[in-house]
């Protein structure tokens, strides 16, 4: 690699991009960014890059790089090196990073990133308009606390706009962030409180520190609390009482038609036993706002439960034309003729993400607890009368059959915690991604997958075709099983180009592995083939979704 930057060939270098080379020497990233004197962009997620060396670039008296993506992880993966960040910086107290505008750092394990790392940084970066921080594999209340309290400093107050953004918990929060942080009095409490609704928030620094998640009232009161964002998450308080009127009042306002993605949640009472569902009462002010948001891309309705009388799907598909992406509850789909309704009204739909949110915010409802039945007529038309090409299922309770995905045109299908047929059985799974040839991803958590079970192995083969396989388990497994997994996966795959795993060490901890293909030469052994990596956090899980909300990085199947 190093020598393709010849002088001449450096000079022309304007943007180098090293994503996912997580078997490249970090070392030579850096290096290979110092040749090019003429970089203004430098994207390395996933890779190990000392941050020493990210520093010394940002900070070099001649640095004319404007825009820098990027990945933290905790000190145990590469030792001593906050101490050279640190180092670096007191040997150079005056100097800065003139020319970094953008800057989105990519966090992985929050608690156990020294406090003061990330400052340090920031602090020198005196030109810095945008700044996205993305928490991987963080508490949800602990990460808002530790992020939180950049909020108040004059590092970031100097940004125009400051995006931060949280992975989905892989487990059910028992206690909704907001819940801990509403009605106490403590520094920079709009921001904390509009980070725990969703874990997702963006701050317009400049001017007036305005929140792009905010509750229905403000809006009622200010609409102006809205110009300017074109992402936005709409918190309804208690549905149970008198919200109905004030969302028909809001859908009177004229400050909607900026928007093009937006996620609605419902803020539970004190008591979560209270679960927060929309009645009828609420589908005529739903509709109207929705129809004053007809240029919406994107609508994630995950945290919003409905009753069994009010049919979601055909409020969406009436009024959001443009819609291209959705994220919603099983209780929004599980009605009869859904699927055919968003079908008929949302012909531009492209990914459908079906879950129950895991805030701890939504309670239990029981109509998402009905098995989800969707036949394979209604999916038949679905497909046939929109652009749908990527599908989610996480934590479905039951679901009668996956029949209904038979012959389908997706491209990347994810199912997790999702139980069909008598049992959590895969058997049939491998025959059923065979039926779409176009499938190229596809990612399944099972909590009691047995890695080392020859039906699933056998079921799992048969998908010849697919390019990416992510599988999570939580059954406890020796090396030897996961290696022999890889061995046979990798041999009877021969398009896989990544196979990614989640598993329980016997020693205890969860463990992600990830083979990645050579880009050329035939082998018959997954060495000979690829190359497998493993003792570092993972950045390449997608499991959350991030549908209407402000996105991370790295997280699209298509940037293999």
């Amino acid at each position: 690699m190093k020598n393709f930057f010849t002088p001449r060939r450096a000079q022309l270098v304007r943007e180098l991009i090293f994503d996912n080379c997580i078997t490249a020497n970090p070392a030579n990233v850096v290096h290979c960014a110092r040749l090019c004197p003429n970089l203004t962009s430098l994207s390395c997620l996933s890779c190990c890059v000392d941050p020493a060396g990210i520093v010394s670039l940002l900070i070099a008296p001649q640095s004319s790089l404007e825009r820098l993506v990027w990945s933290l992880y905790p000190p145990d993966m590469y030792p001593a090196r906050y101490t050279n960040v640190r180092q670096l910086l007191e040997r150079s107290p005056e100097s800065r990073a003139l020319s970094l505008r953008y800057m989105y750092l990519e966090v992985a394990r929050h608690d156990a990133i020294p406090e003061r790392v990330v400052p340090a940084i920031l602090e020198r970066c005196s030109a810095l308009d945008d700044l996205h921080l993305h928490a991987v594999q963080s508490e949800h209340h602990g990460s808002i606390e530790r992020f939180g309290t950049l909020v108040g400093e004059d590092y970031i107050k100097q940004l125009r706009s400051f995006t931060y953004s949280l992975e989905e918990p892989t487990s059910r929060q028992l206690e909704s962030p907001y819940s801990r942080l509403a009605g106490k009095n403590q520094p920079n409490a709009v921001f904390k409180i509009a980070a725990a609704l969703l874990g997702n928030v963006v701050v317009h620094m400049q001017p007036g520190d305005k929140v792009n998640c905010v509750f229905l009232p403000d809006v009622v009161q200010t609409p102006a609390a809205i110009w300017g964002f074109t992402q936005l998450v709409l918190a309804i308080k208690d549905p149970n009482r008198s919200s109905a009127e004030q969302l028909a009042a809001a859908a009177r306002l004229h400050c909607w038609s900026e928007l093009r993605h937006l996620a609605i949640t419902a803020v539970p009472p004190d008591s979560v036993c209270q679960l927060p569902i929309l009645r009828t009462n609420f589908e005529a002010p739903l509709r109207n706002l929705f129809a004053v948001c007809r240029g919406i891309t994107a609508l994630n309705l995950t945290s919003l439960h409905f009753s069994i009388s009010v049919n979601c799907c055909e409020i969406v598909a009436a009024n959001l034309p443009m819609l291209q992406e959705l994220a919603v509850a099983p209780c929004s789909i599980n009605f009869e003729c859904s699927v055919e309704r968003l079908a008929a009204g949302c012909t531009r739909l492209e990914e459908l993400d079906v879950r129950v949110s895991r805030d701890g915010a939504s309670g239990f409802c029981k109509t998402c607890a009905l098995p989800l039945n969707i036949q394979q007529s209604s999916m038949a038309v679905l497909q046939e009368r929109t652009e749908l090409k990527r599908l989610s299922f996480c934590d479905i309770q039951r679901m009668p059959s996956l029949e209904f995905l038979r012959a389908s045109r997706l491209v990347s299908l994810r199912l997790f915690t999702v139980s069909w047929g008598e049992d959590t059985s895969y058997l049939g799974i491998g025959e059923l991604l065979c039926s779409s040839p176009n499938l190229r991803s596809f990612t399944y958590g099972n909590a009691k997958l047995d890695l080392g079970c020859p039906e699933f192995l056998r079921e799992m083969s048969l998908a010849k075709h697919l390019r990416i396989l992510t599988l999570y388990s939580e059954v406890h497994a020796d090396i030897s099983v996961v290696r022999e997994l890889f061995r046979r996966l990798t041999f009877a795959m021969p398009r896989l180009e990544v196979l990614h795993l989640h598993f329980a060490m016997l020693t205890g901890g969860e463990v992600p592995l990830t083979w990645l293909a050579h880009e050329r030469g035939p082998g018959t052994s997954p060495d000979a083939r690829g190359d497998t990596v493993g003792n570092r956090p993972c950045t390449f899980c997608y499991r959350s979704t991030f549908i209407g909300l402000a996105s991370p990085r790295n997280r699209r199947d298509a940037r293999f």
